[in-house]
Formats: structure tokens, sequence, C-alpha cells
């Protein structure tokens, strides 16, 4: 499976909070520009060489394989390493307002980080999460609608843990093209951020280190994070 960011209007307006005054339609707009910087991103990676498929590792709560409850899955204790920092969601089925909570039990019961959204079927959700975490956690993801919450159906939620490295070169991009997009002339503040984002992300991509399943085993080895370079790469 390619690579995902779960990248999101909330989490553009929650880096440049003032955009969601110059674009009041952001709702709407800001998804297109969201979806042409992942293919922007995508092209580059192809032209450096790059297999999608083996960027990133990943670390399952849920692979579409929850169990069906009433309105609540939580998933089994999950090995958790210190290089995966972005939580993404998936899932095949409509929840109207879905608590996703992870937690731990021991030394006692505590949670970790709590987000609560509306999930629609077949979008990506990404969030990033706490710089440390215990090496087992628990995820539980229920609906807390206040009427009628919704069966949690079996084999409908893929969610897992990966590294941010390629969120943000997503995110920068992406608030690149939104800045070009509302500048009214050249050297204005828009352009000067738009500007300032490239910079952000060039960077990004050129200091970016993330996992490649180099030796085709379908899983990320410890010693396969590695500095993705912008040259051909020789498979």
């Amino acid at each position: 499976m390619s690579f995902l960011t779960g990248l999101r209007p909330i989490n553009i307006l929650s880096r440049e909070p003032a955009l969601g005054d110059y674009c009041p339609d952001y709702t709407n707009s800001f998804p297109d520009f969201i979806d042409e910087s992942k293919s922007l991103i995508d092209n580059k990676l192809r032209s450096m060489g790059y297999d999608l498929d083996k960027l990133g590792k990943k670390i399952y709560f849920f692979n579409f394989d929850n169990d069906a409850h009433a309105s609540s899955v939580s998933s089994s204790q999950t090995e958790i390493s210190n290089d995966t920092k972005l939580l993404i969601i998936n899932s095949l089925q409509d929840i109207t307002t879905a608590e996703i909570k992870l937690h731990q039990t021991t030394p006692t019961v505590t949670d970790i980080k709590v987000w609560t959204t509306a999930i629609t079927a077949g979008e990506n959700y990404g969030y990033l999460i706490p710089a440390w975490l215990p090496n087992d956690v628990f995820l539980t993801i229920r609906e807390t609608a206040a009427a009628s919450p919704e069966t949690i159906s079996a084999n409908t939620l893929q969610i897992y843990l990966t590294d941010a490295s390629l969120y943000f070169v997503h995110l920068y991009k992406t608030l690149e093209i939104i800045f070009q997009s509302i500048r009214s002339e050249s050297g204005d503040l828009f352009q000067m951020q738009a500007e300032y984002y490239r910079g952000l992300y060039e960077n990004e991509l050129d200091n970016l280190v993330t996992y490649y399943d180099s030796n085709n085993n379908g899983t990320a080895d410890p010693g396969e994070m590695n500095r993705i370079r912008r040259t051909s790469l020789i498979r």
C-alpha cells in the first residue's frame, strides 16, 4: 500500500489559523490542494527511483480485521517503537462522532492522547502523537453520538502508527500551493509565505529519513531506516 499522511484541512488550519479567514471555503478548496501536493510528492519520489509501496513503517492496531462490537472496539496490546509518531486512521464505514484513544494499562490505566472527530468512510485521517510513548499501548475507538450510536462493524478499521517525516513534506508543499493560490501580486505577503513553505518543503525533502523496504520482505526492518536521497535508486 502506498504511503499515506492523513493530511486534512484541519491540520492545515492548525498550522496557519489565519487561512480560515482568507479561504472561508477551505473545507471544499483545501482537499484539492492536498491532493495536488500529494501527487507532486509521489511523482518526485518516483522520479528518484523509489517504490511508494515500500516507504514508511506501519505498526498496526487494526488492518481491516477488527471484531464487531456495539459501539466500541479496542486493540490488543501493541508494541510501539520510538520512531512512529503519526497515527493513520481509515474506516470503511461512517462514524458520526468517533473518540479515538491511545491508552496504557500499566503501571496504571492512563490516557495518552484522545481525539474526537467525524469519520467519513474511505477518507484518511492523520494525527501527530506525543513525542513520548510507553513501549506497549492500546487503542480504543468508539462511537459517542448521543442518540443511537452506530455499531462499529467487523473488518472495517485500518489504524496504524508510522513515522511522520512524509507528513511534514506533504504539509509544507500543500501550504506553499495554497499561499501561491491566494497571492494577488508579486512579492506580497502571500507569496512570501509561499516561498517560506517552499523552503521548508525543500529542506525537509533534502533531509528526509524514513523506512524503506529495500530487501522486499514486506516489513520495515531495524536497519532499513534510511535517508531518502534525491538521486536515482538502483533496485
